[in-house]
């Protein structure tokens, strides 16, 4: 049995050789099959290689036939349009003369307006300077205003510290409230605006005018209505003092804000003068008679 068994695995692996050398040779084939394509397809490139180079010089020279094609039809369209600039130089030329007298009667025309333009606009520098100074001379008089408010400020709250303090020493001050006196605090109207009387004012001026008188009555008004709640009320909180002196304070920052609006109205003004008194600019046709 033994022997069987052998003689049984010895056919086995004999059958399994042959079978895998039948695959060995069949790779064999195919493997000499794919080197004949491989020849056969390099031969192909080649020659589409070559093909491709016949190709391209062809088009190339299509190409360079196409421009050639192109150049002489330009000339020929160069040479036609020339021929017609020429039929119509003579047309040119002889409205030419026409169109140089129009031209030459429209500059005179800009001129004469360019020295309207000009006289108009050194009438308004003129008219703007004599704004400025009328300006100018209010916004003066308005800081001394605002000087002598500020200077009467603090002497009235200099004198309401020392009533207080007095109150306080005294412990029957607010027992017997002492009797108004309309002497002690200095209060005094606005001044009179002391800018020039024209006879025709500006409107800016007459603006400013106003506003000095309200302004200088309001602050007039302020002090007198603080300095009576003093008096009246000597006897009050500190809380009541302190928001009295705000009050002031706030006044007197409003003052200010309309001081330096002022001041801004001036720095236009005289931006616009000098803009006027430059002149206008004249035009690329006047410098080009020049």
């Amino acid at each position: 049995m033994e022997k069987i068994r052998l003689d049984k695995e010895r056919e086995e692996v004999r059958w399994s050789a042959g079978e895998r050398q039948a695959e060995m040779d069949q790779v064999t084939r195919y493997h000499d099959q794919l080197n004949d394509l491989g020849d056969m397809l390099r031969k192909e490139q080649e020659e589409v290689n070559t093909l491709t180079a016949l190709l391209q010089s062809r088009e190339q020279e299509a190409d360079a036939v196409t421009q050639q094609n192109a150049k002489l039809l330009k000339e020929l369209r160069g040479c036609q349009s020339e021929l017609q600039d020429l039929q119509e130089t003579h047309g040119r030329l002889q409205t030419t003369h026409v169109r140089l007298e129009r031209d030459l009667k429209q500059k005179e025309e800009q001129l004469e307006r360019v020295t309207e333009e000009k006289e108009k606009a050194l009438a308004n520098a003129t008219r703007l300077k004599g704004e400025v100074v009328e300006l100018q001379d209010a916004v003066d008089s308005r800081a001394r205003e605002l000087a002598e408010t500020k200077r009467q400020h603090q002497d009235t709250t200099t004198r309401l510290q020392n009533l207080q303090e007095r109150l306080k020493e005294s412990p029957k001050a607010t027992e017997t409230p002492s009797p108004v006196r309309h002497s002690v605090v200095d209060v005094k109207p606005p001044r009179p605006d002391l800018t020039p009387k024209s006879s025709a004012a500006s409107p800016i001026a007459r603006v400013l005018k106003f506003r000095d008188a309200k302004s200088g009555l309001l602050v007039a008004g302020v002090l007198c209505l603080c300095t009576f709640s003093y008096f009246f009320s000597a006897g009050g909180d500190q809380e009541q003092l302190v928001q009295r002196n705000l009050q002031l304070g706030q006044v007197n920052f409003r003052q200010r804000e309309e001081l330096d609006s002022c001041h801004k109205s001036v720095n236009i003004l005289t931006e616009r003068l000098a803009k006027c008194s430059a002149g206008p600019k004249p035009s690329a046709g006047e410098e080009a008679d020049k």
